[in-house]
């Protein structure tokens, strides 16, 4: 009896229906349409919510990976510049991040995150932890720009940490470096590593600078050709220490005799040397 009823009811809208017109159709059956859709409307959102929720959880877990490894590589630096470079570990440094590059060479002038504010200025020493960069060529207070160990402008005072001669390092070709004013018969070998004199008033003795990789005569016989591998890819550098202790003027007391006394002559060592 009940069924014959409820049949009879939709049986009489289904006609009501049919006979309307089709404006108030569509208005009538949008109800019933959104309600039975909701279920499924309310899925979607959900769902929606949960893929941009873990799109976002993806994002900060990809960041924190960057960030612990950066945090790693920080660490394997500093433990090789305590264990590897010859600067004693008493001096103050200032760690800076390469934000930008030449756009020509890409090696031979960098840009550091670090100016004035942090005590840096003009021609303070650039290393990382496995030796010499290059030097601070200007600055302003939030960045500077550093003059690598390639430019052709740059000349290095250097020696042979195995031997103790002495030359000028300087940019030769394909990134490569080149130990100059090395006489044919000085004694340079494959393997030897070069090093800062020292001399100059810019760069302090010992800091690493490349190893031999070919010694070969020189043109004019007089002079040997040395080829220097540098320590640094500078391709890759991405972090560089600065070394904010001055090595300005020294004076050294000389005793020379002269007209049968000996007098004490004062050499001053000029803090802007043509050679660096």
């Amino acid at each position: 009896m009940m069924a014959k009823k409820f049949f009879l009811i939709i049986l009489s809208v289904g006609i009501i229906l049919f006979f309307l017109p089709t404006k108030i159709k569509l208005t009538v059956s949008r109800y019933p349409i959104l309600i039975l859709m909701f279920p499924v409307n309310y899925l979607n959102n959900f769902i929606s919510k949960i893929r941009v929720k873990t799109q976002e959880l993806e994002k900060l877990s990809r960041l924190a990976t960057e960030f612990m490894l950066e945090n790693v590589r920080l660490k394997e630096e500093l433990i090789n510049l305590k264990q590897e470079s010859i600067i004693s570990t008493t001096q103050n440094l200032v760690w800076a991040k390469v934000i930008g590059r030449d756009q020509e060479t890409f090696v031979r002038y960098l840009v550091i995150n670090k100016g004035s504010a942090h005590k840096i200025k003009k021609d303070l020493p650039v290393i990382t932890p496995y030796g010499l960069v290059g030097k601070v060529l200007d600055c302003n207070p939030l960045n500077a720009i550093v003059e690598t160990a390639l430019s052709p402008q740059l000349r290095i005072s250097a020696l042979n940490l195995r031997s103790n001669v002495v030359g000028v390092i300087e940019y030769d070709q394909n990134q490569l470096l080149r130990f100059k004013y090395s006489f044919a018969e000085s004694d340079v070998l494959p393997g030897d590593t070069i090093i800062t004199s020292g001399l100059g008033g810019i760069f302090p003795r010992g800091l690493k600078i490349g190893v031999v990789t070919k010694v070969t005569p020189d043109r004019t016989r007089f002079f040997q050709h040395v080829e220097v591998l540098p320590v640094n890819n500078f391709n890759t550098i991405e972090y560089v220490l600065v070394l904010l202790e001055e090595f300005a003027s020294q004076k050294i007391n000389v005793p020379q005799e002269k007209a049968k006394k000996i007098q004490e002559i004062q050499i001053e060592i000029p803090t802007q040397p043509r050679i660096r």
